[in-house]
């Protein structure tokens, strides 16, 4: 009799804690629209700004410095925009 109910309160704290943990990972990996949008506002500023001191660089013949720049740039861009209409289309 004990048993069962040490078994039933285990079983129940189990489950509890096993959906909290769920309802975490889906709101972690699931981000608010307005949350997406405010990540792709900031990263598409990082990589304006990555662009910019890319052609900088190459104004004032640092090549090698403003190549890796550029093309971290268009990467970050890249991706930003592909992201953007990943959500948008959902």
């Amino acid at each position: 009799m004990v048993n069962q109910k040490i078994l039933a309160a285990t079983k129940k704290l189990s489950n509890n804690t096993y959906h909290k943990a769920m309802n975490r990972a889906q709101k972690a990996t699931h981000p608010s629209p307005k949350a997406v949008y405010k990540g792709a506002v900031i990263s598409g500023g990082i990589g304006l700004v990555l662009l910019a001191a890319g052609g900088a660089g190459l104004l004032f013949n640092l090549h090698l410095w403003a190549w890796g720049l550029l093309g971290s740039g268009i990467i970050v861009v890249g991706v930003n925009v592909f992201s953007a209409l990943r959500s948008i289309s959902k």
